[in-house]
């Protein structure tokens, strides 16, 4: 019988998967079985970047930048949940 935990084998798509979920960075370590080193070296491995903290923050912008970017197409053809989100990220921006 199969396991949920067969579902979240460390590779690209199932981490960048969990960071656009909104898993931390603490799940991610349960869920994958893994040290703090063991996912550095597997960043450096995967993405040339040897630090798990700046790979999870360098995915999660690039999420945000994608779902953003959708979410002003939808806008942009008068989707209106879209626009209220649009609405709501521009007033709540800095």
């Amino acid at each position: 019988m199969t396991s949920i935990l067969d579902e979240y084998k460390l590779d690209k798509r199932v981490f960048e998967r969990c960071i656009c979920n909104c898993l931390t960075q603490e799940q991610m370590l349960k869920i994958f079985q893994k040290t703090r080193e063991e996912m550095n070296s597997w960043c450096e491995e995967e993405y040339g970047i040897p630090n798990f903290s700046s790979v999870y923050e360098l995915v999660k912008i690039m999420a945000i930048e994608k779902f953003t970017d959708v979410a002003f197409q939808l806008g942009e053809r008068g989707n209106p949940s879209a626009l209220n989100l649009i609405s709501n990220m521009l007033l709540n921006s800095g």
